[in-house]
């Protein structure tokens, strides 16, 4: 993983992952979520970008193609990270367009990944 002010970093090995299976991934002081998506490691933020659940903590790839969060069902098409969903929270439908509305939607931010 790569961006303009970090060097490359090891956080997974590739025998660790599994096709569509998030998997999170401390790394100092910040965590990053990496899933094997089509053949190719793709690296992002750990937390979602809505109420901050952890998407390696049963977070999954949909049929759509798009890293669902557990917790609240925003999801985020692969590979570029773009919101798709914004809080629908199927439990509580009605709690899940409040908290919808009380935060920013936001994209999720892609790393530059390598094998």
């Amino acid at each position: 993983m790569e961006d303009e002010h970090m060097a490359w970093k090891r956080l997974v090995k590739v025998n660790k992952l599994r096709e569509n299976a998030p998997k999170m991934v401390p790394k100092g002081i910040r965590t990053y979520t990496v899933v094997m998506f089509e053949g190719s490691p793709l690296v992002t933020n750990g937390l979602c970008r809505h109420m901050r659940w952890p998407l390696g903590w049963g977070g999954k790839v949909n049929a759509d193609g798009c890293l669902q969060c557990p917790l609240h069902q925003t999801q985020h098409h692969l590979p570029s990270g773009e919101l798709s969903k914004w809080s629908p929270f199927p439990i509580w439908p009605f709690y899940g367009r409040i908290l919808g509305k009380l935060s920013r939607r936001k994209d999720l931010t892609m790393y530059d990944s390598r094998i």
